[in-house]
């Protein structure tokens, strides 16, 4: 059969009907004609993409001349000024674009595209950074605007990006006003704001990582550390910029109940009610300060009908009513400042007469742990004699209002008024703090916020809305799996709790192929001893599970303490739902020296019991307002082999069916395991 004949180009014969030899030369010569024609080409298309490439980079230079000078204008406060030239480079911008945009084709273009790609690189972190730019400048114009209209000079006005808390330094009452309306129309800004910087960095990062940008490093470094500033200073305000404005007393003015609740007599939301105040906050400024005893009132209402107290109250305080001192029994500050409210009202009318009773517009608590920041910033203040710091704070205080008062003869009722001369000198220190203390400052609040050492609680529902969405409202978290949350009352143990330490384990097993059995031991160690301080603790104690969970027992409760019941019988527990979830209490006293273990036994919830089987388990752990990093350690046996969990184990501890990690309850934590 004859050979069939290719047709493909590749293997057909160049030239036929020649010779060998005639056909290498005659291939020689089309190659060398080829390879002109290409270099041509080549040398055409070099040339129109140097060209682009310039005029393209043309456009880029003046845009970022046009951001310089937009910087500068910003410096001066101009920030209308800043904005047109902000503007002005992002047309710029779109002009190099539309220019690289005619050679895109060539991108893939050995060498040639290298330029085209690198012209793009540095043309998209310009644009990133005017985009940031411009939504930046939006986010602040209101505010600016105040300064370059105020006395306040563009000179001594305060960077807003590098010292954000100063943002009401030099101004009187009418610029504070101004700024607090400023912010309030620039709220929306601020989040867009954050995400354009943060597109802005990554453009930059992606241009530095490349070696075109060599020779202008130190520049995109400079670029870069401005834009990180700003993200950071937008991300922080967005949060609470809609809500400051209002809990700073503007458009009017707004007075707080504020407690210092003393977490040396822990109860529900962090202390003992001891001590109030009432401030008044007009315009980003506390224009009066009232401090009293809890006592000036409640002891006027002795004589009064009061509502019944909670049924522990009753038992181990033996009290049958209720007064403003035992208000904050719920441990969601969210439930339990409406009542503390309520009851602050009650009292003062019957104090201070109907009509004279303060109106309220919200409630804040703080414990001493918020205090002690604070000395740490403003420094030692001597108020009657006596230092008081950091360190000393709580202890010097309590042995003012405890026993030194008697000394120097100091009636019962006024024994608290050495603490309202401290609240008058660090609320005038705080006034006059440099931006640089005024940082720490505010990093303390935040601190404390985040640790349930200060919560906040608004008359307004929409204010208060904003609190729970911030986290600051000292509510328990949705229960959204398996969740826990241990919640201890000092009941007539004095200030014991400065001296207990503690420490929880919560563990679990399977018990059936569909049911687990769980268990929540606390212990309890009295490092202290009889004193006027601290005595053997008595603590009545709640352990919030979720909804469906069923007792099983518990070991460890007591009838009494030592005193009232030698024999220190066993107790038992109080089951309940409460906050939309199980409940378990019970009443337990540790000797000075002594250590103690109360222990809760349960059947997990049918819904946690099925997020097990299903092989994704979230656990919530929420921390009691006032404690600090109490110890938490977890041993959860699931019954199968696990693959993967937040935060993750030891790794010795990999590839077995149990969950075992230890940790603290500085603030609340989560975890998620699955298999």
């Amino acid at each position: 059969m004859p050979r069939r004949r290719s047709h493909n180009f590749l293997h057909a014969r160049p030239f036929p009907g020649l010779g060998r030899a005639q056909r290498r030369r005659r291939s020689v010569v089309a190659l060398l004609f080829f390879g002109a024609g290409l270099a041509a080409l080549l040398a055409v298309a070099v040339g129109y993409v140097g060209a682009v490439t310039a005029t393209a980079l043309a456009h880029a230079n003046t845009g970022r001349k046009a951001v310089e000078s937009a910087i500068a204008s910003v410096k001066v406060l101009d920030v209308e000024s800043a904005l047109v030239q902000v503007r002005s480079a992002d047309t710029e911008f779109s002009a190099a674009d539309a220019a690289l945009n005619r050679v895109a084709l060539l991108e893939r273009v050995p060498w040639v595209g290298e330029r085209v790609i690198a012209a793009r690189k540095l043309l998209d972190a310009g644009r990133a950074t005017a985009g940031a730019a411009e939504e930046t400048l939006l986010s602040v114009r209101d505010i600016a605007v105040v300064f370059r209209e105020t006395q306040v000079s563009a000179a001594s006005a305060p960077d807003l990006f590098r010292e954000p808390a100063q943002i009401f330094r030099g101004l009187d009452a009418e610029g504070r006003r101004r700024v607090l309306a400023g912010l309030s129309a620039d709220a929306g800004h601020l989040a867009p704001a954050a995400e354009r910087a943060d597109g802005a960095i990554a453009a930059l990062d992606r241009l530095a990582a490349d070696p075109i940008a060599a020779g202008f490093a130190s520049s995109i470094t400079e670029a870069r550390g401005r834009l990180v500033m700003m993200r950071d200073v937008l991300r922080a305000a967005a949060p609470f910029a809609g809500s400051l404005p209002q809990l700073l007393g503007y458009p009017t003015a707004k007075r707080y109940l504020l407690f210092f609740e003393n977490n040396t007599e822990l109860r529900p939301t962090g202390g003992f009610l001891g001590t109030y105040a009432l401030l008044t906050v007009r315009d980003a400024a506390v224009t009066d300060v009232e401090t009293k005893d809890v006592y000036a009132l409640d002891g006027p209402n002795e004589q009064t009908d009061r509502p019944v107290p909670p049924d522990p109250i009753r038992r181990y305080l033996g009290l049958n009513k209720w007064y403003l001192r035992d208000a904050n029994w719920s441990p969601d500050f969210s439930v339990a400042a409406p009542l503390m409210a309520r009851f602050f009202r009650e009292e003062a009318a019957v104090a201070l007469g109907p009509n004279e009773a303060p109106v309220i517009d919200g409630v804040v608590a703080v414990t001493p742990e918020l205090a002690a920041a604070v000395m740490r910033v403003v420094g030692p203040v001597t108020v009657d004699g006596t230092t008081f710091d950091a360190h000393n704070l709580t202890d010097a205080l309590e042995y003012q209002v405890e026993k030194a008062f008697a000394d120097k003869g100091v009636p019962f009722t006024s024994r608290k008024d050495i603490l309202a001369s401290l609240v008058d000198e660090v609320a005038r220190r705080i006034s006059a703090l440099s931006a640089a203390d005024m940082g720490g400052l505010m990093a303390a609040v935040q601190q404390a916020l985040d640790e349930r050492h200060l919560l906040i609680w608004s008359e307004d529902p929409d204010v208060q809305r904003l609190v729970a969405e911030r986290n600051w409202a000292g509510a328990f978290r949705p229960v959204r799996g398996d969740y826990l949350s241990v919640v201890d009352a000092n009941l007539a143990s004095l200030k014991t709790d400065a001296v207990m330490v503690r420490s929880m384990e919560y563990s679990f097993k399977p018990e059936t192929d569909r049911t687990f059995v769980g268990t929540v031991r606390l212990k309890y160690a009295n490092t202290g001893h009889f004193d006027w301080k601290t005595t053997r603790y008595r603590t009545y104690t709640r352990v919030y599970l979720p909804a469906g969970t069923t007792f099983l027992g518990v070991t460890g409760a007591m009838q009494d303490d030592k005193l009232k019941d030698p024999a220190r019988r066993p107790g038992t527990a109080d089951v309940a739902n409460e906050l939309g979830r199980r409940v378990f209490g019970a009443f337990i006293s540790v000797e000075p020296g002594e250590t103690r273990t109360l222990e809760f036994r349960f059947r997990l919830a049918p819904a946690v019991a099925d997020a097990i089987r299903a092989g994704q388990y979230v656990l919530d752990v929420d921390k009691q307002a006032g404690t600090v990093a109490n110890g938490l350690t977890l041993d959860l046996d699931f019954g199968k082999k696990l693959t993967a969990a937040t935060p993750p184990e030891n790794r010795a501890e990999f590839g077995d069916s149990r969950y075992r990690l230890t940790t603290d309850l500085r603030v609340d934590r989560s975890f998620l395991v699955s298999d």
